[in-house]
């Protein structure tokens, strides 16, 4: 079974995001999968406590104290030069244009343009950019119920 298909699912579920047809689908699962019934379970007891959760406040004084220790750094000779801003602003800027070039580039070399069907995050090896990447509560959750592990 796709165990990570019908996760996604239970959380556009849990979201208000999924539509009748997918829902009945994954109603059909959960009652199959076990490990997937007790990750919905899991999703949704954390929904529940995080919508528990009290809205906090900050302290009035916290707003004050970080512009304060923030000014003081720029009165003990920590500012920069203009030049040296302006500088870095422009290294930046060439920076993330250079990134969309070399992006280009790479995606021209690695996929073929008649198969678009292709993943870039596949090709370059970027899987980790997953809908549960590694250390994200999808995952922690995943990791907590078995991993997803049908046989």
């Amino acid at each position: 079974m796709d165990c990570e298909r019908y996760r996604v699912m239970i959380s556009k579920k849990l979201d208000g995001e999924l539509g009748q047809k997918e829902e009945a689908e994954l109603e059909r699962h959960l009652a199959q999968c076990s490990d997937c019934s007790r990750f919905y379970e899991l999703a949704s007891e954390m929904v529940i406590a995080h919508e528990a959760m009290p809205e906090v406040e900050p302290p009035p004084a916290l707003l004050p104290s970080i512009i304060s220790a923030t000014t003081a750094r720029e009165d003990e000779g920590f500012s920069l030069s203009r030049w040296l801003r302006v500088a870095v602003t422009a290294a930046s800027i060439a920076t993330v244009l250079l990134g969309f070039v070399v992006g280009e580039r790479l995606a021209k070399l690695y996929i073929a343009p008649e198969d678009n069907t292709v993943a870039i995050e596949e090709t370059l090896g970027l899987d980790y950019l997953s809908d549960n990447p590694p250390g994200s509560v999808g995952y922690a959750l995943i990791a907590s119920s078995g991993g997803g592990q049908n046989e």
